[in-house]
């Protein structure tokens, strides 16, 4: 091993992570800055250079992995919130979540 952390994908690199783990690590830790950012910032004072330094790395990083800050604000604001297709779901189903969705909501505590 030559000590350099960059490598060819797919090869090893210190401490067993690969190039790709490496990325995908990058990616996420660039996301959750920018998430954390945006919501304390908003969109119009949240910075690329802010955004690198809470992610802890070169602001051209961020640039490379999502090009422009209004790139990087449509991906960190792509949340998979993971719901059911209602396409997948029969009519009974579908109006009994929904019931219970509707219940739960109505009779939660207020919030003080």
């Amino acid at each position: 091993m030559t000590g350099n952390l960059i490598a060819e994908a797919g090869s090893t690199v210190e401490g067993g992570q690969t190039r790709r783990r490496r990325s995908d690590l990058t990616r996420a830790a660039i996301l959750g800055a920018a998430r954390r950012r945006f919501s304390q910032d908003g969109y119009e004072r949240a910075t690329i250079r802010a955004i690198a330094a809470d992610a802890r790395i070169d602001p051209s990083m961020v640039m490379r992995y999502f090009g422009s800050k209004q790139q990087l604000f449509a991906a960190a604001a792509d949340i998979d919130l993971r719901l059911p297709s209602i396409t997948e779901l029969d009519a009974d189903t579908l109006i009994a979540r929904f019931g219970s969705t509707v219940q739960r909501y109505l009779t939660a505590p207020l919030p003080r």
